[in-house]
């Protein structure tokens, strides 16, 4: 869960974060422009990524060790909907 708002004002970057390996599902607020490198290291059980907003940036770097965001060559998969840096 990435919250919108925190204190009342916009969550508009998602910094870096530390590895999960419970979490299954990410929902990205339409607040969030900008997904940085290391956001979601190593959530080695996520089964779904899912952006509210269609103009997202999302560094390259920002779901490494994510098992299923990746293709056969470890190349973040952004199923045509999001910028990737």
């Amino acid at each position: 869960f990435v919250p919108a708002y925190i204190d009342g004002k916009p969550v508009v970057t998602i910094g870096k974060g530390k590895k999960n390996q419970f979490v299954k599902k990410i929902v990205i607020p339409k607040t969030v422009q900008k997904v940085n490198t290391g956001a979601f290291p190593d959530y080695v059980n996520l089964e779904e990524l899912v952006f509210i907003s269609e103009k997202t940036d999302v560094s390259a770097c920002a779901f490494t060790g994510c098992r299923l965001m990746f293709d056969e060559n470890q190349c973040f998969v952004a199923n045509g909907v999001l910028q990737v840096n």
